[in-house]
C-alpha cells in the first residue's frame, strides 16, 4: 500500500523552522486531487498519526492542518494530541457564532488554532472575538 502526505514546511520572521503543515495527495503528483474535504483531512490525520506515525514526518515540530467546517463539529480532535496539531481553520468557512463557539471549545481542549489563506471581508460582526482565540494567521510567500 502506497501512503502519500504532502509536507510543507512553515518557517518562524527568523527562518527557522517552526512547523509542517499537513496536506492530502493520493498520488506522486503534487496538488490536491477532486476528493472530498472531510475524507482529505480525516486520511492526513490517519496516515500521520497512526500508520506513519507523526515523529517519522515532523520530528517534534508543529502539524498544521486544515479541518473543514464539518469536522470543526465532530469530536475527531478528542482523538489526537493538542500538543502536536495546530487546527486550521479554511478560508471557505463563514465567521459565524457557532463557529466562534467551536474555536472557543477546540482551543479549551488546549489546540492551537490558524486561520488558512485569511481574508478580511466587509461587514463580519465577529473578527474581534475570532482574533482573540486565533494564535496564527497564515501568509503564503510563494
Amino acid at each position: 500500500m502506497e501512503i502519500f502526505i504532502a509536507r510543507q514546511p512553515i518557517f518562524n520572521m527568523n527562518e527557522s523552522l517552526y512547523g509542517y503543515e499537513l496536506l492530502y495527495r493520493n498520488g506522486e503528483g503534487n496538488y490536491f486531487p477532486e476528493v472530498d474535504a472531510d475524507m482529505a483531512t480525516i486520511d492526513v490525520l490517519t496516515h500521520s498519526f497512526l500508520t506513519i506515525g507523526i515523529n517519522e514526518i515532523a520530528g517534534d515540530k508543529l502539524c498544521f492542518i486544515n479541518f473543514t467546517e464539518n469536522l470543526l463539529d465532530k469530536e475527531v480532535l478528542k482523538k489526537f494530541p493538542a500538543n502536536r496539531i495546530v487546527v486550521e481553520i479554511l478560508e471557505n468557512i463563514t465567521i459565524t457564532p457557532h463557529l466562534i463557539e467551536q474555536i472557543r471549545q477546540i482551543k479549551a481542549m488546549g489546540f492551537l488554532l490558524a486561520l488558512d489563506d485569511f481574508v478580511l471581508k466587509k461587514n463580519v460582526l465577529y473578527y474581534d472575538k475570532l482574533f482573540k482565540l486565533i494564535n496564527f494567521i497564515k501568509i503564503d510567500f510563494l
